[in-house]
C-alpha cells in the first residue's frame, strides 16, 4: 500500500526519503517492517508522519484529523530559536485497488496546513484536489473507513495492546457498538421500519380516498341516467332540423361554383381596368420619347454655337504671349524696381553715417573712402592687441602688490600680539625664555616696534605704487574701449557697403534676366512692349489674358454641360422605350387572358343555366353573387352547427354511458378495497410492534450474539492460538450478568476455562494483541446479514507500537514469526526496541538512530529474499 514517503522537518524528523537510495529500492516493499532503536530516538514519529500525511492534524466538522498540529508542535524544534525550522512537508505516495495516489502535505508555522491530493498515471500527478474538508471526504471514499476507524483498529499505540482485554462489560459492549456501528445499524433498521409504515399508511389513505370516491359516485348515478336520456330526447329534435335544412341546400347552386363565377367575374373587370391604364401610361410613355427627341436636337443647336465662341477665344489667347513669360517678365520687373529703391536708399543712408561718424565732409569717391577704413581696420586690431597685452600685465602688477600688502598686514598683526603677549607675561615672545632683566625686556619691546614702523612704512609705499596702477589700468581700460568702438564702427561700415555692392550686383542680374524677356518678345524695350498691345502696364495685360482664359473656360464649362444634359436625355429615351415595350408586353399578354376568362365564363354560365345574370338571381330572391353566397353560407353554417351538436351530443351519451358502467364496475370494487384497508392496518399494527417492542431485543439476539461473537471468535482463535504457542483458544463471547459483554478462553494446558481476571499480564497482552488483529482482519469484510451490502474498509495496514513489551521472549518470536507469514494486511509495522533475533532474512528491518545536526534517521533494511530477487 504505502510506496513511498518523503520528510522535511517534521517533529524530531529533518531529512528522510523512505525507501532510501541505499535500500536499492524503488518503493517500499509488502510484508512485516520491525522497527527498532533506542528510547527516543524517534520510532513513533515515523508512524505520526504517516498518519498525519493522510488524515492531517485534528481539526474540522468531521473531525478528519489524528495528530495534534496545534502551536506548530510538528515542526521541528531543537531549542535554539534562530535554527527552527519554519516549515514541515510530507511527500507520500500510496496505492489502492491498483490505483495510485500522491499526498503533498505541509504546514508553515503560523498559518493553516495546505494539502494536494493527486491520482497518479504514468508518472504523471493528475485531477488535483485541494483543501482539508475536500481531500478528507475523497481520502475517506479511497479507504471506506474514517481515521476514527483507524485509531479504533488499525493501529495499536504504546500500551494499548492489553487495553479491551482489561475492560469492564458495559464498556467492552459500548466499544463493540461503536466499533461495528450497531446504533447506527439499528438506527437504520428502525428508519427503514419507518418509511414502510409511512408507505402503508399512504397506501391505505389511498384506498380509503378511492372507496370514499366510489361511494359518492353511486350517489351520482340515478342522475347519470337522467341526463343520459334528456341528452337522447335533444339529439332526435335536432336531427329533424339537420335532414330539413340538408334538402334545402341541395336546390341551391354549388357554393364553390358562385365563388369561382364571382371571382371569375372580379378578375374580368380587373383586366379591363388594367388595360385602360396600361394604354394610358403608353400613350404618355411615346409622348416622352417625342419630347426627348425635339430637346435633343435643340441642345444640339447650342452645342454648335459654343463650339464657335471657343474657336475665336483660342485664337486671341494664340496671339497672347505665354502668360508664364508675362508673368515672369513683370516679376522681374517689379523686383527691380524693389531693389533699387532699396540701393537708393542705403547709400543715402551710408553717406550720412560716414558724415555723421567718421566725420568726412566730401565724399566724392567711395571706394577710395571704403579702401581707407579697411586700412584703418587694420591698424586698430593690432592696436587693440597691444592694449589687451599691457592691460592684462597691468592686473597681474596690481595682484603682485596686494598680495604683498597683505602679508605685511599680517607680519604687523603678529608683532603687535607679540607685544601685548610682552606686556602681560614677562618672557620672550618668540623662545618664551623668562628675562632676567627689565633692560633686556625692553630692548626686545623697542626692536619688535621698530620692525612694525619699517613695515608700515614699506605698506604705505606699496599702496601708493597701487594707486599709480590702478590710474594706468582705467587709461588702459578707456583706450582699449575707444579702440573697440572705433573697430565696431569700421565693421558696421564695411557690413553696410557689403550690402550696397551685393544689392547693386542682384540688380545688374535682374536687368540682364529682364532684357532676355524682352529679347524673347522681339522688343527693345518695355514700353514697345506695352504699346503694341495698347496697354499701360504689365498687370494691365495679364487681366485681359485672364478674362479671355476665363470666358474660353465658362464655353467649354457650358459645353460639357451641355453634352451631359444630351446624354441623360438619350438615357432617358431608352428608358422610356424599354418601358414602352414592357407595356406592349403587358397588354398583350392581358389580352391573351381576357379571351381565357370570359372563354370561362361561358363555360360557368352553361354549367350553373345562366342565361342572364339578374334573372338567375332573382330565381334564389336576391340581387348579387355575394348576397346568393353568403345566403347559402347562413345555411350551411347553420347545418354544421347543427351537426356538431349532434356529434357533441352522441359523444356526450357514450361519456354518460362510460360512466354509468365504470361506476356500477367500481361498485363492484367496494367490498375488495374494504378488505385491502383492513389487512393494511394489520400490517401497520405488526411493524409497529416490531419497532416499539421487539427490535432492540432482535439486534442483540440475532446480530450480536449469533453473528457478531460467532465472527469475532472465529478471526481471534487464529491469532490467539499462534501467539500463545498453543496454549490458548477463544472459547465464547457472553453476555456478562450486568449489561455488557465478558471473554472466556480456554487454557489448552491446565485444560480449564479462564476469564479475563484469570489471566496473567502478559496473557492479558497477547490476547489483547490477537484480538486487536483480528478485529481489524475483520473490519474489511463483516456485514449484519447475508443479505447486507459488503463495504471493505482498504485500509489493509497494521500499525503497532510497541505492543510486545509485557511479553516474554518465546511468545514474542511467536508473534513476530506469525505476523510476517499473516497475508491479511498488505504491510505491517512493528515498533520494538526488544533484542528479538528472528531470522533477518523473512523481515524487513528499520533502524532508527538520533543526532541534534540530523535528527531522527531510519535506515532501512530489506528481507534479504527482497535483496535476491
Amino acid at each position: 500500500m504505502i510506496k513511498k514517503i518523503q520528510i522535511s522537518n517534521f517533529t524530531s524528523i529533518k531529512s528522510q526519503v523512505l525507501p532510501d537510495e541505499s535500500s536499492n529500492l524503488l518503493e517500499l516493499p509488502d510484508g512485516l517492517f520491525i522497527i527498532r532503536g533506542p528510547n527516543s530516538t524517534g520510532k513513533t514519529n515515523l508512524v505520526k508522519a504517516i498518519l498525519w500525511v493522510i488524515w492531517g492534524g485534528i481539526k474540522g466538522k468531521n473531525q478528519c484529523g489524528i495528530i495534534d498540529e496545534s502551536n506548530d508542535r510538528i515542526i521541528r524544534m531543537i531549542g535554539n530559536e534562530s535554527s527552527n525550522a519554519n516549515k514541515c512537508s510530507i511527500n507520500f505516495d500510496f496505492e489502492i485497488n491498483n490505483q495510485r495516489y500522491n499526498i503533498l502535505r505541509t504546514k508553515t508555522r503560523g498559518n493553516t496546513t495546505k494539502v494536494v491530493l493527486n491520482r497518479i498515471e504514468e508518472d504523471s500527478l493528475i485531477d488535483p484536489l485541494t483543501g482539508f474538508d475536500k481531500t478528507c471526504d475523497k481520502l475517506k471514499e479511497i479507504f471506506n473507513c474514517s481515521s476514527k476507524d483507524i485509531i479504533n483498529t488499525f493501529y495499536v499505540r504504546q500500551g494499548e495492546v492489553d487495553y479491551l482485554a482489561t475492560r469492564t462489560p458495559t464498556e467492552l459492549r459500548t466499544h463493540f457498538e461503536m466499533l461495528f456501528k450497531l446504533k447506527e445499524f439499528t438506527n437504520e433498521i428502525k428508519e427503514s421500519l419507518n418509511k414502510k409504515i409511512k408507505e402503508s399508511s399512504s397506501e391505505v389513505k389511498k384506498l380509503e380516498n378511492e372507496k370514499n370516491e366510489i361511494i359518492q359516485q353511486q350517489q351520482k348515478l340515478d342522475y347519470i341516467k337522467n341526463q343520459k336520456l334528456e341528452d337522447e330526447n335533444k339529439l332526435k329534435n335536432i336531427s329533424l332540423k339537420f335532414d330539413k335544412i340538408e334538402k334545402s341546400l341541395n336546390t341551391y347552386p354549388n357554393l364553390n361554383d358562385i365563388k369561382f363565377y364571382k371571382e371569375t367575374l372580379e378578375k374580368n373587370e380587373k383586366i379591363e381596368i388594367k388595360l385602360e391604364n396600361l394604354e394610358y401610361v403608353l400613350d404618355i410613355r411615346k409622348k416622352e420619347i417625342q419630347d426627348n427627341q425635339t430637346d435633343i436636337e435643340e441642345k444640339n443647336k447650342e452645342i454648335k454655337e459654343i463650339l464657335t465662341k471657343i474657336n475665336e477665344n483660342e485664337k486671341l489667347i494664340k496671339s497672347f504671349p505665354k502668360l508664364s513669360v508675362i508673368r515672369t517678365l513683370n516679376d522681374e520687373a517689379q523686383s527691380i524696381n524693389i531693389l533699387s529703391k532699396s540701393f537708393k536708399n542705403n547709400l543715402i543712408e551710408l553717406r550720412k553715417d560716414l558724415q555723421k561718424d567718421l566725420k568726412i565732409e566730401k565724399i566724392e569717391k567711395l571706394d577710395l573712402i571704403i579702401k581707407q577704413i579697411k586700412e584703418e581696420k587694420i591698424k586698430d586690431e593690432k592696436n587693440k592687441e597691444i592694449l589687451e597685452n599691457n592691460f592684462k600685465t597691468l592686473e597681474k602688477e596690481k595682484l603682485i602688490i596686494i598680495e604683498k600688502t597683505s602679508k605685511l598686514d599680517a607680519l604687523i598683526d603678529d608683532l603687535e600680539q607679540k607685544i601685548k603677549l610682552l606686556s602681560e607675561k614677562n618672557e620672550c615672545p618668540t623662545c618664551l625664555t623668562p628675562f632676567q632683566h627689565e633692560k633686556h625686556k625692553v630692548q626686545v619691546l623697542n626692536r619688535i616696534k621698530m620692525t612694525i614702523e619699517n613695515y608700515k612704512n614699506e605698506s604705505e609705499e606699496l599702496e601708493n605704487l597701487k594707486k599709480n596702477f590702478d590710474k594706468d589700468i582705467a587709461q588702459a581700460e578707456k583706450s582699449l574701449n575707444e579702440n573697440e568702438n572705433k573697430l565696431k564702427l569700421s565693421n558696421d561700415f564695411l557690413s553696410k557697403f557689403d550690402i550696397i555692392s551685393k544689392s547693386n550686383k542682384e540688380i545688374k542680374q535682374k536687368k540682364q534676366i529682364f532684357n532676355q524677356l524682352l529679347a524673347q518678345l522681339e522688343v527693345k524695350t518695355l514700353d514697345d512692349f506695352l504699346s503694341r498691345f495698347e496697354i499701360s502696364n504689365l498687370d494691365e495685360l495679364l487681366i485681359k489674358i485672364e478674362k479671355v482664359q476665363q470666358k474660353k473656360q465658362h464655353l467649354t464649362d457650358n459645353l460639357n454641360k451641355i453634352k451631359k444634359e444630351i446624354e441623360n436625355i438619350e438615357i432617358k429615351s431608352i428608358e422610356s422605350r424599354k418601358k414602352v415595350d414592357e407595356l406592349n408586353k403587358q397588354i398583350k399578354e392581358l389580352n391573351k387572358l381576357k379571351i381565357e376568362i370570359e372563354k370561362r365564363l361561358n363555360n360557368l354560365n352553361l354549367k350553373l343555366n345562366i342565361e342572364e345574370l339578374k334573372s338567375f338571381l332573382k330565381n334564389y330572391d336576391v340581387e348579387s353573387l355575394s348576397e346568393l353566397s353568403e345566403k347559402i353560407i347562413i345555411q350551411k353554417n347553420e347545418r354544421d352547427n347543427l351537426n356538431k351538436n349532434i356529434q357533441e351530443l352522441k359523444e356526450n351519451l357514450d361519456k354518460l354511458l362510460k360512466s354509468i358502467n365504470d361506476i356500477e364496475d367500481n361498485v363492484k370494487k367496494l367490498d375488495q378495497i374494504k378488505y385491502e384497508i383492513s389487512e393494511k392496518e394489520k400490517i401497520i399494527n405488526h411493524l409497529d410492534i416490531i419497532r416499539m417492542q421487539y427490535l432492540d431485543k432482535f439486534i442483540s439476539q440475532e446480530v450480536i450474539q449469533n453473528k457478531l461473537f460467532q465472527s469475532i471468535k472465529q478471526e481471534v482463535s487464529n491469532y490467539l492460538l499462534k501467539f500463545s504457542d498453543g496454549q490458548y483458544s477463544f472459547k465464547e463471547i457472553k453476555i456478562a450478568r450486568q449489561k455488557g459483554i465478558e471473554f472466556e478462553l480456554h487454557d489448552n494446558f491446565d485444560n480449564i476455562d479462564k476469564t479475563m481476571d484469570l489471566l496473567s499480564g502478559g496473557d492479558k497482552a497477547i490476547f489483547g494483541l490477537a484480538l486487536r488483529i483480528g478485529l481489524s482482519n475483520l473490519m474489511a469484510r463483516i456485514r449484519p446479514f447475508k443479505t447486507s451490502e459488503t463495504k471493505p474498509i482498504n485500509f489493509n495496514i497494521l500499525i503497532l507500537d510497541e505492543p510486545l513489551s509485557n511479553i516474554d521472549e518465546v511468545r514474542r518470536r511467536m508473534v513476530i514469526k506469525h505476523l510476517k507469514e499473516d497475508k491479511s494486511f498488505t504491510q505491517i509495522f512493528l515498533i520494538t526496541h526488544t533484542p528479538e533475533t528472528d531470522d533477518e532474512k523473512f523481515n524487513h528491518k528499520i533502524f532508527v538512530s538520533k543526532t541534534r545536526e540530523q535528527g531522527s534517521k531510519y535506515k532501512l533494511f530489506p528481507s534479504i529474499l527482497i535483496k535476491n530477487e
